[in-house]
């Protein structure tokens, strides 16, 4: 198993690592500081996992990195590994975009091993503490985001998202109303459009009736 470690702290993939090759005995690990450095590599092996972490300071893009490696590396299995707090809403963007695995860097080892393990054996993974705390907040959206995930259609973000194009606001208007990044609502657009199989936002008016989407 080939796995790549991306993160631009050399001591959290150096524990990473160590972790890693610690637990699995047959493991080959690549570290690179970011996706973009890493697909310039030009390596002769395509990583089975790549493990993103992703920090909150800066101001990156984290939608648009993991969009850039599941683009680059389709047939890889992208963790998340984040500092940022696990939200419905965010963990809802990430596996619109076809994350495998979503983790907290607070996390235990174990963990991560755990992760590491479920994924690499072709199933998704969320730490179950995690979710069922977040099922116990009153965030909006969170019924709507289990509803249409679960058919594998469209999360309850790509969902929302959806209805706001079908009605006709503007990528730009729904950065503002969701305190997204441009970037990312065209980034989940572009997912929408292709998993309903549409080109224009007139077919996603005629097609979204067909889809569970509030």
């Amino acid at each position: 198993m080939i796995v790549a470690l991306l993160d631009k702290y050399p001591v959290l993939r150096l524990g990473l690592r160590e972790l890693l090759t610690g637990h699995f005995k047959s493991i080959t690990t690549i570290e690179s500081e970011s996706i973009r450095l890493f697909s310039a590599l030009q390596l002769d092996q395509t990583p089975d996992i790549i493990i993103m972490g992703l920090s909150e300071e800066g101001k990156d893009d984290h939608f648009g990195d993991v969009n850039m490696a599941k683009k680059a590396y389709p047939g890889t299995s992208l963790i998340v590994y984040a500092d940022e707090a696990l939200n419905l809403n965010g963990l809802s963007d990430y596996l619109s975009l076809g994350v495998e695995g979503y983790l907290s860097k607070r996390a235990e080892s174990t963990e991560l091993i755990t992760c590491v393990s479920t994924v690499a054996d072709g199933k998704k993974y969320v730490n179950v503490a995690d979710l069922l705390s977040l099922l116990g907040k009153p965030e909006s959206g969170k019924k709507e985001m289990f509803r249409n995930f679960g058919d594998l259609k469209l999360s309850g973000r790509e969902a929302e998202i959806a209805r706001y194009l079908a009605d006709g606001k503007r990528p730009s208007w729904i950065s503002q109303k969701l305190n997204r990044k441009p970037s990312t609502i065209s980034t989940i657009k572009r997912n929408i459009f292709k998993k309903l199989a549409v080109n224009n936002v007139l077919e996603l008016r005629e097609r979204i009736s067909q889809y569970d989407v509030p």
